[in-house]
């Protein structure tokens, strides 16, 4: 897509600010072969309706239960059903 590695990277984690904006659809397009921008858009309807994403950021721990620098993520999607 030509965009700067560490902005990938940032837009990609959980925990930074950055992320992908209208600007990004027709490089999205073009880095899957597309020829327009609507391919983006045609994907089947939800299984659920509603969901539940929830964002579980902790200290990262050393074996001996001591903290260390950093912080595990963990993403959690539950829908009315239970766990997807």
């Amino acid at each position: 897509m030509g965009l700067n590695k560490s902005f990938v990277g940032n837009v990609e984690s959980l925990l930074q600010p950055q992320k992908y904006g209208t600007r990004h659809i027709p490089l999205l397009a073009k880095a899957f072969n597309y020829k327009t921008v609507d391919k983006l858009f045609k994907f089947p309807t939800p299984q659920y309706d509603k969901i539940r994403i929830t964002l579980r950021i902790t200290p990262k721990t050393n074996k001996d239960g001591s903290t260390t620098k950093g912080k595990n993520v963990e993403l959690v999607i539950t829908s009315e059903s239970g766990n997807m």
